[in-house]
């Protein structure tokens, strides 16, 4: 690899003891300039992999600032780490990087560099404000690029990617190189057809690190406190919690007390810039101390002394376990992780999680589309345009093909006019321009995420003595926020300065503050639902039934299963009703006709509308018209699955021994253990 790298070698593999295999593999088809998808476990050295070779191959073009190479993380403190453990190399080589985010919008014009590390809503910026500059682009890097597969995001990306390639055709500039790294992709060959290219060359390096998996009986924090104080070797934690506001729970009760003193630090995205990058470099610099993050920390962040890794919940996802156990034990080889059961339906997830490990997930077909990216994109599209306008055909040329075969140039044409209706965009004789509601989006840089709900409305916090911003919360359906709330692991009592139009925070001494208006833990998807019910044996569906009630293992995920609630509560209106993302149980006989093909239809109807925000739709989705709102709902829900493969598969009855893996998912505070109703004894069935 010297001879192939010699002016990069050195700067960025001195520190390691010889190249990896990732490393030694990538190298050649990088330097030839073919579109490459990088696959390798955590801590493998992926980074380097790609960015070594790309800099070599660039590096006269970049030395004198005509190129440059465009890095995408799906995560600002990926962006926040990559730029920390990618200065010094590239500084080596004589080169700069520069960061693209929410928290550091450098100018590209005002400040040139050979790296620019960004997010997909940054890469979004770029287009609108430098798409000349943009056209110089050697390489794009698409960094964790599995996180992207399947969603809005990803959607946004794909768009975004259509978008640079017309910019480097209009300028008749080459179009870039496009690479793409990942740990956890089960199907890398999809994704890299995607992403990068029918002729995307896949680099797989297949070494699996080991896990040690560790049991603890939840209790209370305290008792956790103390599991964790008794490690041996548990210097640096690392927890993760279900949702923003559990991150902050667990802050509260840890900090200030043994084992980690006052090094106990939060990172979610509602913290501000400066809390959440002050928690990282506290972090990395402690050798004690105690992370408690949401996802934001669940990928690349390169902390690589982390002894331990706490998962207070199972992950929604198996892949997501495998993110997360990786963090810990680089130094050691193997993870060790520290997961938290409250009964025993945890421990059997996560005895799923380690026996199915890295195994192709289960999968219904076509990935949904994302139509609300549309919408996005035409508003996009305008301030890239030198004339601030849009028009229909240019917008179909600039989506991605997964989109394009959905549209036509008079669907576009009625969504521009809808669009201008509600005051989005102004009518102009060539096409669109911005209306007021867009401009004043687009001056506060919320144009350009595809993150989130319209409807959600996030409230700014602000210091109540200083004015400067700690983050956000949530309103709730009616506008109204929380009278006092954690933020980075402490308890603040909010007003509202109707002067200044802001809600301001001052200190309390109150640990028992409630932790609202953080939003839900993310739901379970229904391939990793079915996937789990596949490997107890018990999918598609299963049924078991006594005079007391019925469990019916469904296996559709958290959206069905908030459907199915509200089905079976107008089926048997009174009666003791429990789901969740695998089973539902009701009290009363068992009705065939409940749970046929137009009943179910029905409840897709009916029901789909009201839990919309706890899917993946983009904050555009509303603004769709209600024809392409009800087909994506449908998507999103894999209705064409279900109709042509749950519905058609026999409901098949369990009994005895085959009944305890389902019996046992339901949990043990749910209201029909408690009125006695399951789990259902022998004789009752």
């Amino acid at each position: 690899m010297r001879s192939l790298l010699p002016r990069t070698y050195y700067p960025f593999f001195a520190r390691f003891r010889h190249p990896s295999p990732i490393q030694q593999k990538a190298a050649g088809p990088l330097l030839k300039g073919k579109s490459v998808l990088l696959v390798a476990a955590t801590a493998s050295g992926k980074t380097e992999a790609f960015l070594a070779p790309l800099v070599e191959r660039y590096f006269g073009e970049l030395k004198s600032g005509q190129k440059h190479l465009l890095l995408i993380c799906p995560t600002r403190a990926l962006v926040n780490d990559a730029a920390r453990r990618l200065e010094k190399p590239l500084k080596s080589c004589g080169l700069e990087l520069r960061r693209r985010t929410g928290d550091a919008s450098e100018s590209p014009e005002d400040r040139p560099a050979a790296l620019w590390i960004t997010t997909p809503e940054g890469f979004d910026s770029l287009l609108c404000r430098h798409p000349r500059w943009l056209g110089r682009t050697a390489a794009v890097i698409l960094d964790e690029i599995h996180l992207l597969y399947g969603s809005p995001r990803g959607t946004h990306a794909l768009c975004l990617l259509e978008r640079l390639d017309h910019v480097c055709r209009a300028l008749q500039c080459p179009l870039p190189q496009r690479v793409g790294a990942t740990a956890t992709a089960t199907q890398p060959e999809p994704i890299a057809h995607s992403f990068l290219g029918t002729d995307a060359l896949v680099v797989l390096e297949t070494a699996v690190r080991s896990v040690r998996l560790h049991y603890h009986d939840w209790i209370d924090f305290d008792q956790l406190r103390d599991t964790l104080a008794d490690l041996s070797d548990g210097q640096k934690v690392l927890l993760f919690a279900s949702s923003r506001a559990e991150a902050e729970e667990a802050a509260t009760h840890m900090k200030g007390r043994p084992p980690f003193g006052n090094n106990v630090f939060v990172h979610h995205s509602s913290l501000s810039r400066k809390l959440r990058l002050g928690a990282e470099q506290a972090f990395l610099r402690q050798t004690t101390a105690l992370m408690c993050s949401t996802t934001t920390m669940e990928v690349g962040v390169d902390v690589g002394d982390i002894d331990w890794v706490v998962l207070l919940h199972p992950p929604e996802d198996r892949l997501n376990f495998v993110q997360r156990s990786g963090r810990s034990g680089r130094r050691q080889g193997a993870a060790q992780v520290l997961v938290c059961c409250r009964e025993e339906a945890e421990r059997v997830r996560y005895r799923y999680f380690l026996e199915r490990g890295e195994a192709p997930p289960m999968s219904t077909g076509v990935m949904p589309q994302h139509d609300s990216v549309v919408v996005q994109q035409a508003m996009s599209l305008i301030y890239q345009n030198p004339r601030k306008q849009v028009q229909a055909a240019a917008l179909l040329q600039r989506l991605a093909p997964e989109l394009r075969s959905g549209w036509d140039v008079e669907d576009l044409e009625e969504l521009l006019q809808r669009l201008s209706q509600t005051g989005w965009l102004v009518e102009s004789p060539h096409g669109y321009a911005a209306g007021k509601k867009l401009g004043r989006a687009y001056a506060l840089g919320q144009l350009h995420a595809n993150i989130g709900s319209t409807t959600q409305k996030q409230v700014e916090i602000r210091d109540s003595f200083s004015g400067k911003v700690l983050g956000t919360v949530d309103a709730d359906a009616r506008g109204r926020i929380p009278s006092r709330v954690r933020l980075g692991g402490r308890s603040h009592v909010l007003r509202q300065d109707y002067r200044q139009q802001s809600v301001l925070a001052a200190p309390s001494h109150l640990d028992d503050a409630p932790v609202r208006g953080f939003g839900p833990a993310a739901p379970i998807e229904l391939e990793s639902s079915q996937d789990f019910g596949q490997w107890l044996g018990l999918a598609p569906r299963c049924l078991l039934s006594g005079p007391q009630g019925n469990l019916l293992g469904h296996f559709l995920g958290s959206c069905w299963g908030q459907m199915l609630r509200r089905h079976l509560e107008q089926c048997y209106p009174g009666a003791l009703i429990y789901t969740d993302a695998f089973v539902v149980a009701w009290q009363g006989s068992f009705v065939e006709e409940v749970w046929n093909r137009d009943a179910l239809w029905g409840c897709v109807q009916k029901f789909a509308p009201s839990i919309r925000r706890q899917m993946q739709l983009g904050r555009w989705f509303s603004q769709l018209s209600r024809r392409r709102q009800r087909q994506e709902l449908m998507h999103q829900l894999r209705w064409d699955w279900v109709e042509q493969t749950w519905l058609q598969a026999p409901l098949r009855p369990v009994s005895g021994e085959q009944a305890h893996p389902l019996k046992q998912l339901l949990q043990k505070d749910a209201d029909f253990t408690i009125a006695g109703f399951f789990p259902i004894q022998a004789e009752d069935l």
